[in-house]
């Protein structure tokens, strides 16, 4: 137990001290001038900080070399000066060793302690907290502790950091796990999407599907092929874009350019934020930028997502409802998330014959529900493609639409357009088949992503299943069964093996509609492909 302290009611209020970070560490006099920093993790509850920096030894006990770093020193900033005497050197002497501390909270800068002295107790609290360091609270997150080196005259120093977090006895108590932080999406923390300032959304003109992998891995990360036998074998498989998406680097991306032009396909700068509470997918940034995964604790990826946004790229969550630590580090999605509306896409099919997966139903079912709370979000696929393998696996492609009367010779215009639309949700994904959907309303014709705003009472739709150029023999075709799935429900199902759908259905409460086709693959029954939602909006 830390201590014993009274409160109001005149009663005993009992804290204890945890150590949540230690570490000792030699430096050598060729670190001088270097800001060493140390990140950890500060779980929530917590009253205090405690911080304990000590460093030794504190003085150069060499007195001969003392005597001539003296010396260098002294006729280095007054050359003009004559030899020193025993008294000069003297006043100068012992030479000290100088390391300080300072430290950083999720928010930003907290404070430092730049004393003269080798042993440090730095105490951060909401109130009282050791002079040099701000009051505030003790917010949950990354924090970092930085040792600052400006003078080391010895051969080597030895350091050693301690960080105890001080919490009520009634918090300690409590089950402990090893994992210092774990939490989940859960449906009933996201608030429902207010649709009153969304505006009306239609295509124009004749589209044309991109076939596309947004989840790619190389191995300048964990993948076992180059960039360019992933571009081979993605030519291949007949797609026309895939989204170069390392773990924490974009280093494969230095070699994108003659890449693309020898495989005659095109690459998507992007990278794979894989944190400690999460893997969220980050494509279309203009060049190869590296952003920070470093700096965002559980509570804090709101902050990161909009330094994303600012350069222009896509922000996605990665298999969501994948097990997490310590089974697959941050594989499961445990930031705290405020509102969905930050993401411009969520990965729901992830890896091969994506909806056996159990992981994979839920994200469906998890983005399944987002659209009911009102919310106007993409859902794709990405085979987390990290190796070649023979046979080729039933992975899901994303098909992109694309305006047909778009320039893409012109590199920037494709570019922008392909973002635009993978924005606006004009994506269908699916394991073989492509299913399409448009709706009638009125004199206007509307398809995937659209967002109609309308007093029309009803609407046609219509769901066309085509084959695709490349399709997996396991899949029996006389499975087939498309269903239109809405906030509703189902609105209809069609019959078995019937690749044409039609029905008129009233728009009165009706948010939001998708086309979903079924099938069976060895046996089992099971989603084949699905498109993103049209929108709608009683005015």
């Amino acid at each position: 137990m830390y201590r014993f302290e009274r409160n109001g009611c005149d009663t005993l209020k009992t804290k204890t001290m945890t150590t949540i970070y230690h570490i000792e560490s030699t430096l050598t006099a060729l670190c001088l001038h270097s800001h060493i920093e140390h990140r950890f993790f500060v779980p929530e509850n917590v009253l205090e900080l405690i911080v304990n920096f000590h460093y030794s030894p504190s003085v150069l006990s060499d007195e001969e070399m003392g005597k001539q770093v003296i010396s260098e020193a002294v006729r280095f900033y007054d050359p003009d000066r004559a030899a020193l005497d025993t008294g000069d050197i003297q006043s100068r002497w012992p030479l000290k060793n100088l390391l300080t501390v300072s430290i950083d909270d999720p928010n930003g800068f907290r404070g430092a302690a730049h004393r003269h002295r080798s042993a440090h107790k730095i105490e951060i609290k909401k109130k009282g907290s050791t002079p040099g360091f701000w009051n505030r609270s003790i917010d949950s997150g990354m924090w970092g502790v930085t040792i600052s080196t400006h003078a080391i005259v010895t051969e080597t120093c030895h350091y050693s950091i301690t960080v105890q977090a001080v919490k009520a006895a009634e918090e300690e108590g409590r089950k402990r796990s090893r994992v210092p932080w774990r939490s989940s999406l859960r449906l009933m923390d996201i608030p429902d999407f207010d649709r009153s300032d969304v505006h009306d959304r239609a295509a124009h003109g004749e589209y044309r599907l991109v076939a596309s992998e947004l989840h790619c891995h190389t191995n300048h990360s964990d993948g076992k092929q180059t960039l360019s036998e992933l571009a081979t074998h993605a030519k291949k498989r007949g797609l026309e874009v895939v989204a170069m998406t390392d773990h924490n680097t974009t280093s494969p991306l230095q070699d994108r350019d003659d890449v693309q032009k020898k495989a005659g396909i095109r690459i998507l700068n992007g990278m794979e934020w894989t944190t400690f509470y999460g893997h969220m997918l980050t494509l279309g940034y203009q060049t190869a930028e590296v952003t920070d995964w470093r700096l965002a604790g559980p509570t804090d990826i709101h902050r990161e997502i909009k330094k994303i946004h600012s350069l222009g790229a896509l922000v996605g969550i990665a298999h969501p409802f994948r097990y997490g630590n310590p089974l697959c580090t941050g594989c499961h999605w445990e930031y705290q998330v405020k509102n969905m509306s930050s993401f411009d896409y969520i990965e729901v099919w992830n890896y091969e014959l994506p909806s056996v997966m159990r992981y994979n139903q839920k994200a469906f079912d998890f983005w399944t529900a987002l659209l009911n709370k009102g919310y106007i979000l993409p859902a794709f696929s990405g085979s987390d493609w990290h190796e070649n393998k023979t046979p080729a696996p039933i992975v899901a492609t994303s098909y992109v639409a694309m305006p047909k009367s778009l320039d893409e010779s012109n590199e920037a215009c494709f570019h922008q357009a392909y973002l635009t639309s993978m924005k606006e949700g004009r994506v269908i994904v699916s394991l073989g088949p492509i299913v399409r959907l448009t709706a009638a309303v009125g004199d206007r014709q509307m398809s995937v992503g659209d967002i109609v705003k309308t007093r029309q009472q009803a609407a046609r739709f219509t769901s066309v299943m085509e084959p695709a150029e490349t399709e997996h023999a396991i899949i029996e075709k006389s499975s087939f069964e498309l269903h239109l799935t809405s906030n509703r429900g189902i609105l209809v199902k069609g019959e078995y093996g019937d690749c044409h759908l039609e029905a008129s259905r009233s728009l009165k409460g009706l948010t939001w509609v998708r086309a979903e086709l079924y099938g069976t693959i060895d046996g089992k029954r099971l989603l084949l492909a699905f498109t993103n939602p049209i929108y709608f909006i009683e005015m």
